[in-house]
């Protein structure tokens, strides 16, 4: 385990909003900032192949922590993620709590999209340690 005096810590913050949409019709997630809301660290929203939202770091650093919450929109859905990271980028997993449990959402699904619809994203990271 090591100490807190022998690292230094990085939090990086998003909001990332669903009130885009592709030509193609598919929900676009991107970063929200503004006069209230503000990123650090954290851009490039992207859908891979699998439908998880994949957010860049700019930085492959040891994680200590990666938190997703779905904001009062998307929680009033059912819906709700978990993030992995520890490399160049996070990778959220969405789901929709149905009636049958869990179930996976793409994160360019129409459930996603709305004016007000929000995940918020932190990473705490840490600098490698020679």
């Amino acid at each position: 385990m090591r100490s807190p005096e022998e690292v230094t810590l990085r939090i990086l913050t998003a909001c990332v909003r669903f009130d885009s949409r592709t030509e193609d019709g598919l929900t676009r997630p991107r970063i929200l900032e503004d006069h209230n809301h503000y990123a650090v660290g954290l851009h490039n929203p992207a859908v891979d192949s699998s439908g998880h939202l994949v957010l860049k770091t700019g930085a492959d650093r040891p994680v200590g922590a990666v938190h997703v919450s779905s904001d009062e929109s998307l929680t009033r859905l059912g819906v709700f993620g978990g993030g992995s990271g520890g490399s160049a980028q996070v990778v959220i997993s969405l789901y929709e709590m149905t009636a049958d449990g869990p179930a996976a959402v793409r994160a360019d699904s129409a459930l996603l999209f709305g004016d007000t619809h929000n995940l918020w994203v932190s990473v705490h990271q840490f600098d490698r340690l020679s």
